[in-house]
């Protein structure tokens, strides 16, 4: 499975990467690098022949259609957020643009094509979801663009 991981370089997004890639599928990492993120993150994976990374916003139409376009993924995993808090109290704006304005770029974007997934943190099992049968159901018995799931769970083993 080819699969779009946004927020790829952030702390939940690349344990999604590193073991999407070590399961062996396709994975190309959308991330802006913001101060959440960091491509060490992803270092391990970075020499894999199924990595790729795309710096860009997801807030930018034009940017996540052109890597759609390029890469064709099957699945969206989308990680990408504002979650810092004591920054939103500071400043609303980039909290609302990229959690909300983003999302919805997304899923414009996929508009019946890739099947995305938006998911957040918890406890319990993890990588189940991400690369089990409900997203391969979903991408083998089109259409299903997208599913609004909350992911549950630890993501580093």
């Amino acid at each position: 499975m080819k699969i779009l991981v946004t927020g790829g370089a952030g702390f939940i997004g690349s344990a999604v990467v590193r073991a999407a890639v070590r399961a062996g599928h396709a994975v190309i990492n959308l991330d802006k690098l913001t101060y959440a993120g960091s491509l060490s993150n992803v270092a391990e994976v970075a020499g894999s022949p199924r990595y790729a990374f795309e710096r860009a916003d997801i807030c930018d139409r034009s940017a996540v259609d052109r890597i759609l376009a390029r890469h064709r993924p099957d699945a969206i995993l989308h990680f990408a957020a504002e979650s810092h808090v004591d920054r939103s109290i500071q400043d609303s704006g980039p909290f609302v643009r990229t959690n909300v304005l983003g999302t919805q770029v997304l899923l414009d974007a996929a508009g019946g094509g890739a099947l995305l997934v938006v998911g957040s943190r918890g406890h319990g099992g993890f990588s189940g979801l991400m690369l089990g049968s409900v997203s391969q159901q979903c991408v083998a018995h089109a259409p299903c663009p997208v599913v609004v799931v909350h992911v549950l769970g630890e993501t580093e083993r």
